[in-house]
This record gives C-alpha cells, sequence and structure tokens, in this order.
C-alpha cells in the first residue's frame, strides 16, 4: 500500500501531473545554464507565471497553504 498523506486531494492530484510535465519539459532543461549565469531568464518566470496564476488563484483557495509549499518544492527539486 502507497502512502497518501491526509491533505493531499483531488484538485492537487488533478493538478500536480501537468505541473510536473511543465517543470520537466520547460524549466529543468535550462538549470544548468541558470545556475551558471545566477539568474533564471524572464521567459521561464513568463511561463511559470502564465501556469500559476491561471489556476492558483483557484487552487489556493481550495487547498490553501499546503498547495503554496507544495509548489515551492516541486519547482525547487525541478530545477536544483
Amino acid at each position: 500500500m502507497t502512502y497518501r498523506s491526509s491533505w493531499m486531494t483531488e484538485e492537487l492530484d488533478a493538478f500536480r501531473d501537468p505541473f510536473r510535465r511543465f517543470l520537466a519539459k520547460d524549466l529543468a532543461p535550462h538549470a544548468e545554464r541558470w545556475r551558471n549565469q545566477k539568474m533564471v531568464d524572464r521567459s521561464a518566470w513568463r511561463a511559470l507565471g502564465a501556469i500559476l496564476l491561471g489556476t492558483l488563484a483557484i487552487f489556493a483557495v481550495v487547498i490553501g497553504v499546503v498547495a503554496t509549499i507544495w509548489l515551492a518544492v516541486w519547482v525547487g527539486r525541478s530545477i536544483l
């Protein structure tokens, strides 16, 4: 049996997979270059903003602070 945290909801599940795909496809391939230049490109921030702003307002209302923490963890894991 796989452990499932009590704060995981179906809403979070529905957002998690597309968000992970975005991180893997659009951000992670550039992580080394960003580390070297000590700056993330503006285009990456815009792409991330487009995804998050479209969903985060509704998403945050649904699951609150946990969503914010979860997003920060996955963004960090994908580019660090």
